[in-house]
C-alpha cells in the first residue's frame, strides 16, 4: 500500500511537472517572436534587427505581431541592403516592386537621387505618393538630359531626337516655354508638336544666309538669296509665323530670282 502511494505520488508530481514545463513553453511562445533563432519579446518597445538578415516577406510578418514596436531592419534593396532610416537613396533605375519597397519601408526617406534612371512614370508616381521627399533626375530629349522641373529650355538640334521629344516632353511638368534653334525639323514636326503640348510656348528658330531668326521677326531681307536657296529657305520662312515683309530687291532694285522662285516663297 506504501509503494503504491509513493507510486501514485511521483505520477502526480511528474504530471504536474509536464502541465508546468508545457504551460510554461506556450506562455513563452504567445509572449515572444522569434526571429533567426532568438526570442524577442512581445511587449518589447523597439528591436535593433540590423544584425539579421531578414526578408521582406518575415519583416512583414514581425510587424503583424508587433504593432507598436519600433524594428530597425536592413531593407533588402535592388543589389544590395539598406538601413530603413536611410535619409538618402541612390537608384539609377527603378521597377515597380522597388517603388512599392521604397514608399512602404523607408519612412525617413527625404531625398531620392535617380540622376541616370529613365523610368520616368515610375519617378512621377514615386513623387506623387512622397512629396516631402526630393526627387533629383533628369529626362533624356533624345541627346541631352534636362532637370525634370525646368520651365524653359532652349535646344540646339544635338539637344533632342523629334520621336524622343515628343514622348519625354510629358516628363516636364513645369515646362512653359520651349525654343528650337535652327532646329532640322519640318513644319509639319513643329507642328505636332506645339499641338501635342499646347501649354507650353514652343518657337523655333531659323537660320536664313547665316543668320538667326526667331519666330518674334516680322521684316527680312534676302536681297542675297540665289535661286539654289530658295527652296530650303521657303520651307524654313513658313516657321516665322509673324513674318510680314520679305525683302528681295538689293540697292539697286534687282533680283536674282524668277517668277517661279518668288512664287515659291510666298507660298
Amino acid at each position: 500500500m506504501k509503494k503504491i502511494l509513493v507510486t501514485l505520488l511521483v505520477a502526480i508530481l511528474i504530471i504536474c511537472l509536464g502541465m508546468g514545463s508545457a504551460i510554461g513553453f506556450l506562455w513563452y511562445r504567445d509572449n515572444h517572436v522569434f526571429v533567426g533563432g532568438k526570442a524577442y519579446s512581445i511587449h518589447s518597445a523597439s528591436l535593433d534587427l540590423r544584425e539579421e538578415d531578414l526578408s521582406v516577406e518575415e519583416y512583414d510578418s514581425l510587424r503583424s505581431q508587433l504593432p507598436n514596436c519600433e524594428i530597425s531592419w536592413q531593407v533588402p534593396f535592388q543589389n544590395g541592403k539598406i538601413p530603413n532610416d536611410a535619409d538618402t537613396i541612390t537608384v539609377s533605375s527603378l521597377t515597380q516592386q522597388e517603388l512599392e519597397i521604397l514608399l512602404n519601408y523607408f519612412p525617413d526617406l527625404k531625398t531620392l537621387d535617380a540622376t541616370g534612371c529613365q523610368e520616368y512614370a515610375l519617378l512621377e508616381s514615386f513623387r506623387e505618393s512622397k512629396p516631402d521627399c526630393q526627387v533629383i533626375y533628369q529626362v533624356d530629349l533624345g541627346g541631352s538630359s534636362f532637370d525634370w522641373q525646368s520651365q524653359s529650355l532652349e535646344l540646339q538640334p544635338q539637344d533632342y531626337g523629334f520621336d524622343t521629344l515628343m514622348t519625354n516632353l510629358a516628363y516636364l511638368p513645369n515646362l512653359e516655354s520651349l525654343t528650337l534653334h535652327t532646329p532640322e525639323l519640318s513644319l509639319d514636326q513643329v507642328e505636332q508638336l506645339k499641338a501635342a503640348y499646347e501649354t507650353v510656348a514652343v518657337q523655333c528658330t531659323v537660320e536664313l544666309l547665316g543668320k538667326e531668326y526667331d519666330t518674334q521677326t516680322t521684316q527680312l531681307d534676302l536681297s542675297d538669296l540665289t535661286p539654289d536657296a530658295v527652296e530650303a529657305v521657303a520651307e524654313k520662312l513658313a516657321m516665322l509665323e509673324n513674318l510680314t515683309n520679305v525683302e528681295l530687291m538689293d540697292e539697286n532694285g534687282e533680283s536674282q530670282l524668277s517668277k517661279e522662285n518668288v512664287k515659291l516663297l510666298m507660298q
